[in-house]
């Protein structure tokens, strides 16, 4: 099994050399740990986001539109430019496989936003494959154990 610095070391690699990474994994094996410990020593700030509450319809109800997808575009456009404005950031979609498909298409028109922008990284975490073109990163060990220490993954 790989050592936390291994781990660690790969996760950073990768978010070197992609703006999105997509962590999957089996629930408990340490997803949110690992990106947590990433983020010990990064000079990022951390944005967690918990998919499948809707955030793409609660935030289009307060952004005037003439219909739902414009609202959507504008809701898009809001969350994009705040990221950006805290730029050195991760955004971190966790529980990504409880997200509605109306949820899934927000944040991947949000990933479309912010894949190029300097200085943000966008990692979203499942427990399951979802029909997404993102890069798919296995940088997780093979069974759910976490290291000693390393409290709650989820």
């Amino acid at each position: 099994m790989h050592s936390t610095e291994q781990r660690v070391m790969a996760l950073e690699g990768a978010l070197a050399c992609h703006s999105v990474l997509y962590l999957v994994g089996c629930a408990g094996i340490g997803k949110s740990w690992l990106v947590n410990e990433w983020l010990k020593g990064a000079p990022y700030s951390h944005w967690p986001v918990r998919a499948g509450g809707g955030v793409a319809a609660a935030l289009a109800q307060f952004l005037p539109g003439e219909s739902a997808g414009q609202a959507r575009a504008q809701a898009v456009q809001a969350v994009a430019q705040v990221i950006r404005r805290a730029a050195p950031t991760l955004l971190v979609i966790d529980h990504l496989h409880e997200a509605s498909a109306d949820e899934l298409a927000f944040w991947a028109q949000v990933r479309g936003q912010l894949q190029s922008a300097r200085g943000v990284r966008i990692v979203a975490l499942s427990r399951r494959h979802l029909p997404l073109s993102w890069p798919v990163h296995d940088i997780l060990p093979k069974s759910p154990r976490r290291p000693a220490g390393a409290g709650s993954a989820e």
